[in-house]
């Protein structure tokens, strides 16, 4: 509803984006928080909503509403921070692209910690395809803040791994339910033979 309305009224953009000048100078922090939800057309803010959505989803079914949207969205703000550090004072960022690289970080992290049940070659390789899919742009754009997209994803990787260790019982009690020891890197489950592959 944010970003509809920044396009019939381009003033709220004007007061809703991040800004490096009007957040550090003029003390306008609201702004890492705004911008996340105002996007410059609609083919933006779908491209967001097409993978926010489903990997909100998996975030709180998971790990709980903790981890979305409240963690999801705190990381994404400072992503949009960080990454206004970086760039001259008169950019102006908006969209929730930086807060959803956070949330593949966030999960790529937790997956691999959460599934310890499958082998980890098969954890590594089903990373790794989904880091080649979706985390490598077929081109690129000049108005894209690729840098935003990729700090996003560091600080989700970081956060992910603090949650992990923070809840690091949780992870182990479940791991213990598919009686595989936690980041057991060889040794296979105990009800099948080493020649087994799934």
């Amino acid at each position: 509803m944010i970003s509809i309305g920044c396009w019939q009224w381009p003033s709220w953009k004007e007061v809703l984006a991040a800004n490096p000048r009007l957040i550090l100078q003029k003390g306008q922090w609201y702004r890492l928080l705004s911008s996340l939800f105002v996007h410059s057309d609609l083919k933006h803010l779908l491209s967001n909503l097409l993978f926010i959505v489903p990997f909100g989803g998996l975030l709180t079914n998971y790990f709980g509403w903790r981890m979305f949207p409240f963690i999801a969205i705190l990381l994404g703000v400072l992503t949009q921070w960080i990454s206004l550090m970086t760039y001259p004072e008169f950019t102006r960022l908006v969209g929730a692209s930086g807060m959803l690289y956070v949330m593949f970080g966030l999960w790529l992290i937790l997956y691999y910690k959460a599934e310890t049940y499958l082998p980890w070659r098969k954890r590594w390789l089903r990373i790794l395809g989904f880091a080649l899919i979706m985390m490598v742009p077929t081109e690129l754009l000049p108005h894209v803040s690729y840098r935003t997209h990729y700090i996003g994803l560091a600080i989700g990787l970081v956060g992910g791994w603090i949650y992990y260790l923070i809840n690091r019982g949780d992870f182990e009690r479940r791991n213990v339910a598919f009686n595989r020891p936690p980041d057991d890197f060889s040794s296979p489950p105990s009800n099948s033979n080493p020649s087994d592959t799934r």
